[in-house]
């Protein structure tokens, strides 16, 4: 089993190795193999999804049945008005998908009840499901239910109630629009509900989005944290889950992110603990050494309440230095990276930085900033700042003492860290 889920890794691998995302995809299977099997995600099927759609989205499942990834699968069931199934209604469709998986050598379990006076499915059963690297398939029954908006109110209900149970990491929609669409018809990439209004964001929303968008809002306003959702396609699925970018929209609550002038008005411990334990290394003194700390004052340390994750912004002679960035292994996956990214901008146009070559936060640093030089086994980066600069920066940029205990360190950089 673990050949074979070492085969599909590499092959996911290099499928994103081709788009440059391939430390990113390492990274993020990383991440979801070391939570619960029932706890990596749900995922809702949209009624509307033709079936080659629906044969896309099979095929990448299978993938990440492969990994060891084991998603609870949500899909829409069809009832009569007497309550009783319709063959030709939810088991048709039941039917078709877990033949489909079936021969795609996916291990599905199907939850389809006989019982109809119990509509839920039972958890305990799908826990052991995802435990033996089964796929659950559990159908939500919404006919019979009276108008379109009561339908949307009972798979609404039908989510929060096993997104309550189960505590999932991710909730996934996947839909025709493979994303939240404005009336232009641009798919958002991420919606920060602490700093986007949802109520002016709902208006420039399309009619099917904005529906949507509402349930989500419900979802997020119950759901236990930190449950991020994403809604997304059948083709760009895989995508949306292994590389930063994505390919549909994240939805989130947004992280508290509080910004401090210097270390007195918070925990120096834990501020060095979260970066030790981000970084799998612990800093080193010189970090809070009276000579390095004059050198390079601080400007700026941005953290989530939570002690979660942070970013430090010192000077560097007439320049801005962004000297740490960093999100707990936890956390990763909320996009609360981009919480403090975003809030770092807020005060901070024009830095420069540097990261190890084998980073994969790399492939992120590349669309935010405005230029890369490689040197050694380092980038550097800036933002904000004319590349002809750049010449009077590599002095500085060299000249930065290493704070990380690094077991090794890029070559032709003995000693430097970031």
């Amino acid at each position: 089993m673990k050949a074979g889920q070492d085969r599909i890794r590499n092959l996911v691998i290099n499928s994103f190795r081709a788009v440059g995302a391939e430390n990113e995809a390492r990274f993020y299977i990383k991440v979801f193999r070391s939570r619960r099997p029932h706890r990596f995600a749900v995922i809702l099927l949209d009624p509307r999804l033709t079936h080659l759609e629906l044969e896309m989205f099979a095929i990448q499942l299978a993938f990440l049945s492969e990994l060891g990834l084991t998603p609870i699968v949500l899909h829409e069931g069809v009832l009569n008005r007497g309550g009783r199934r319709r063959k030709d209604g939810v088991d048709a469709l039941h039917e078709t998908l877990v033949a489909s998986w079936n021969l795609k050598g996916i291990p599905v379990v199907s939850f389809l009840e006989e019982d109809e006076r119990d509509s839920r499915p039972n958890l305990s059963g799908i826990r052991r499901a995802t435990r033996s690297g089964q796929v659950p398939l559990v159908p939500i029954s919404t006919s019979g239910t009276g108008t379109p908006k009561r339908k949307e109110s009972v798979r609404s209900e039908f989510l929060k109630w096993i997104v309550a149970e189960l505590k999932p990491f991710k909730v996934l929609y996947v839909t025709p629009e493979a994303g939240l669409v404005t009336r232009e018809g641009r798919i958002l990439s991420n919606v920060n509900l602490r700093l986007d209004p949802p109520l002016a964001l709902q208006k420039e929303l399309s009619r099917v989005s904005a529906l949507l968008f509402g349930e989500i809002l419900s979802l997020l306003e119950v759901a236990p944290p930190p449950l991020v959702v994403q809604v997304t396609g059948a083709e760009g699925f895989l995508e949306e889950l292994f590389t930063q970018r994505g390919k549909g929209t994240l939805v989130k609550r947004g992280a508290e992110i509080v910004r401090h002038e210097d270390f007195s008005t918070l925990s120096r411990g834990r501020f060095s603990s979260m970066l030790g334990r981000a970084f799998g290394v612990p800093l080193r003194r010189i970090y809070h050494s009276r000579s390095f700390n004059r050198r390079y004052p601080i400007r700026s340390i941005f953290l989530e309440r939570g002690y979660r994750g942070g970013a430090v912004v010192r000077s560097a002679g007439e320049w801005e230095y962004l000297d740490k960035f960093a999100v707990l292994p936890a956390a990763r996956g909320e996009g609360l990276a981009r919480d403090l990214w975003r809030t770092l901008l807020e005060y901070h146009d024009k830095f420069f930085w540097r990261s190890r070559a084998s980073n994969p936060v790399n492939q992120w640093y590349y669309r935010e900033a405005d230029g890369m030089m490689r040197r050694g086994g380092w980038f550097y980066w800036w933002r904000g700042i004319p590349p002809s600069e750049m010449a009077r920066l590599l002095p500085i940029l060299d000249d930065i003492p290493d704070t990380l205990a690094q077991k090794d360190s890029p070559k032709g950089k003995k000693g430097r860290g970031s």
